[in-house]
């Protein structure tokens, strides 16, 4: 029976600090981990997991199902996103590793570009969703590098902004979607994801109702 991403199961995981001393110690004597060259260097791991919610007598229950440590390269000190700049290992019951995955492209050359300013992407952002009608309250952002997950092509590692906030819908505040940006004038012409229209508290995917309505 797959123990990945299993609701069924009710594993007995590992704590925090026992699944990065398995982690490290699974990377390193198996040599998952592929050596880096400047600028790109490892940041500190991160212990996460998948968890799963379940109403039990309309209570609600929080269920872990595994225990995740990621080890994630940074360029310089701005991190990656996309999928592409970080490797996982995955532990299940008893701290049995049940997964990892990961995708690193090597850094051969670099130059610079015209940085789009941070003000003017927040500006964008804010621009997209005032066309869609929505309401924000507040926009954040970050620097940080694209770069694609495993099974697709990608030639240059791109800086972005990676934006987000939060938007009222009602009474309710409610977080927003991050996008990315690109952050200088040699890279996509349209950012990797696009805003999506933010729904209703409730609301179910189209073709599906939920019972008792």
């Amino acid at each position: 029976e797959s123990q990945l991403f299993n609701p069924a199961l009710r594993p007995k995981l590992p704590g925090a600090d026992d699944a990065l001393a398995l982690a490290r110690d699974l990377v390193e004597s198996r040599g998952l981990l592929p050596e880096l060259a400047e600028p790109a260097r490892w940041g500190d791991p991160v212990v996460a997991g998948t968890r799963l919610a379940v109403l039990q007598r309309k209570r609600r229950k929080d269920v872990d199902l595994d225990v995740q440590v990621v080890f994630p390269i940074m360029i310089g000190d701005l991190p990656i996103v996309g999928g592409g700049g970080d490797f996982t290992v995955v532990f299940g019951g008893a701290g049995a590793p049940i997964g990892f995955h990961g995708a690193w492209r090597n850094v051969a050359d670099r130059f610079e570009s015209t940085m789009i300013s941070t003000k003017h992407a927040e500006a964008e952002f804010r621009r997209m969703h005032r066309e869609i009608g929505t309401e924000l309250e507040s926009v954040t952002s970050y620097l940080a590098y694209y770069s694609a997950p495993a099974g697709e092509h990608q030639e240059f590692l791109y800086p972005v902004h990676v934006i987000g906030g939060r938007f009222r819908s009602g009474e309710t505040s409610m977080p927003l979607r991050q996008i990315l940006v690109p952050a200088s004038e040699f890279g996509p012409r349209r950012p990797p994801t696009e805003p999506e229209e933010p729904r209703e508290r409730g609301a179910m995917p189209p073709g599906r109702r939920s019972k008792g309505r």
